[in-house]
């Protein structure tokens, strides 16, 4: 029996389930619903991620981290909310350097995060956005 969770280069089988999004840390960045913002990434568990989303073509997750000191954030290392982003352009440049550009498109909260793949991976749940009806 196959495993899910092996990794992408060793299989391009790895299927994601439709609730688990691959998670991309962030140092200092918090990306907002419907904000589009460049965000560089150079941790090879990021690019893992990033990569991942972009293949199966499904979005991303941001988390801020708890310290951005920190250059191997682990679930308990990151803010249980974040934003689960588009990928609208994704750049690898002649140095090496890795840059995405994401559209924010809504908030979401960690359930669980799951062990065996190249990169943070978590199941989600996605929060209703509060739209203010008042004038306050």
């Amino acid at each position: 029996m196959s495993n899910p969770h092996t990794e992408a280069s060793e299989s391009s089988k790895l299927i994601l389930p439709e609730d688990v999004l691959p998670i991309l840390p962030m140092r200092n960045i918090v990306l907002f619903p419907g904000v589009v913002l460049p965000l560089g990434i150079g941790r090879a568990q990021s690019v893992a991620a990033a990569q991942e989303a972009i293949r199966q073509e499904c979005p991303i997750a941001v988390l801020l981290q708890k310290d951005p000191g920190n250059d191997a954030p682990g679930p308990d290392d990151l803010y249980p909310v974040g934003t689960v982003a588009s990928i609208l352009r994704y750049v690898t440049t002649g140095d090496g350097g890795h840059h995405l550009i994401a559209q924010g498109e809504g908030r979401f909260r960690v359930r669980e995060f799951l062990p065996g793949y190249p990169f943070l991976a978590a199941r989600i749940e996605r929060l209703e956005e509060i739209t203010a009806t008042g004038s306050e």
